[in-house]
Order: structure tokens, then sequence, then C-alpha cells
């Protein structure tokens, strides 16, 4: 695969601290001439669950031969492994728990390899910060060309972690929330396959609570302050209000179960 010398890097280190100058230090100390570029730092300290989502939604926005590199890993230093997954486009680079499974599974997975060749990573190797220590110097040899194969041995099985499903019954869509953006937009995890798979259109409107709920192709297909559902940017099923934040009008947050009647 073609290195495009682009890396990514997905954590929930928060940019308070040096944490992710650290990391992209590590990156310039092998290749400075590697284009870094942030997805997040502010996934929920721990939450792999949203960091899966979070690269879910942008790495195929990335060209072919990117190199994404995500960190949430409340397990750091423990007995999860360290891994590079190669898939049809892309490289991901991560602890094995789940994080980086629903990106690469969809992209294909080609080969896993487990980050053990002490000779590409930054020594010593602290037992807490292996963003630094490990994922890094891993991305930024990966990106000067260096064969997948030279970082370890291969990888049978790794962990799996599989968005819940939303569920249909009774006339009723059953759905989680797994999103909150910083508009107060709130994402579900309804795609467009499940509801073609229902052999349903959505209807004009919807209730969900007390509130009834307008379809629209954007936010402005409804007055100002008024709700709408649509899809989204990452292709699943939002709830927005125009001008408005629809998770405080709802009082929903991340985690809470949305029921549609449809």
């Amino acid at each position: 695969m073609r290195r495009t010398g682009t890396i990514t890097l997905l954590t929930d280190f928060g940019t308070r601290d040096y944490f992710v100058s650290a990391m992209k230090a590590s990156i310039l100390s092998i290749n400075e001439d590697a284009r870094i570029v942030d997805i997040t730092h502010n996934v929920g300290r721990g939450d792999v669950e949203e960091g899966a989502y979070t690269l879910f939604s942008v790495y195929a926005d990335f060209p072919a031969g990117t190199i994404h590199t995500a960190v949430v890993d409340p397990s750091v230093g423990g007995k999860r492994k360290q891994l590079i997954i190669q898939t049809n486009n892309y490289f991901f680079i991560g602890p094995d728990n789940g994080l980086m499974y629903p990106s690469a599974d969809r992209d294909k997975i080609k080969r896993v390899v487990e980050i053990s060749n002490a000779e590409y990573m930054r020594l010593p190797v602290s037992n807490t910060f292996h963003g630094r220590d490990v994922f890094s110097p891993a991305a930024a040899w990966l990106s000067n060309g260096v064969d997948i194969s030279e970082f370890g041995s291969d990888v049978m099985e790794i962990e799996i972690l599989e968005f819940r499903k939303p569920e249909y019954r009774d006339g009723k869509l059953y759905s989680k929330v797994i999103n909150v953006d910083i508009f107060g937009n709130i994402t579900t995890n309804v795609d467009r396959d499940f509801i073609v798979s229902l052999n349903k259109e959505l209807p004009a409107a919807v209730r969900i609570g007390d509130a009834n709920v307008s379809y629209g192709e954007k936010y402005s297909d409804v007055e100002k302050g008024k709700l709408v559902f649509c899809w989204g940017g990452a292709g699943l099923l939002e709830i927005a209000a125009n001008c408005g934040n629809a998770a405080e009008i709802l009082s929903l947050k991340k985690g809470d179960v949305v029921v549609f009647q449809l």
C-alpha cells in the first residue's frame, strides 16, 4: 500500500497537558516530513465506544494510505496487545480493545500485527504512555515505508467492538444516542440500511417522548427552535433543533434510548 505520509491522531488526552505534543514530537523525531492531522483529543475519558464511533465517522474521508493512530486506552500497561491493522486502504494503530475494530472491519482487514519489536519503539517504554512510546513511533516508521511484518508477529484474533443495533417492534423504533455534538445535535445508531431492511420510508413526522419532530433534509427545513430529524454527515439518523440545542430540549445524553413512534 502506498503511504501518503499522513498520520491522524485520535485520543482522550485533551489538550491541557503535554501528552498530544509528546506524541507529535515522537512522530516528528522519526519522520520530520509527516503530515499530522488531529481528529480529536476530546473523546470521553476511557470511552472506547465513543472513540470507535468518532474514528468510524471520519476515517474514510482521508486518502488511501493514511495511518490512523487511535489511543483511548484505559488498560494501558495491562495485558491488552498493541496492534497495527492493515486494511484495504488504511493502517490503524492502537490498543487491542475494540477501538479500531468497526473502522477496520468496514474497510476489510487484511493483516494484523502485534507491535513487539523494540527497534521501532521509543525507549525506555513507559508503562503509562504507549501513545508516545509505542503507537506514535510505529506510525512514524510506517510512514517512512517500514513493512508491517517488521513490527512483530501476526495476530489471528483481535478484540471486537460492535455498535448496538436499533430495534423495531410494535410500530416503534428503539435507538441509542451514540453522540451529542457541541451544538446539541443528537446522533443515533440508526443507519439507512436498517430503515431499508424494514421496507419502510421515514414519515413526515415522528413523536419522541412528548415532542413532535418533523423530518427534513437539513436543519433549516423547520422553523428556528423547532426539532427536526434528518440524515447526518456520518450517514446516521440525527435529531437536531434549528438554531437550538436538541439534547437540552429533549433532555437526552449519550447512552440514552430514544424511541421513535413511527
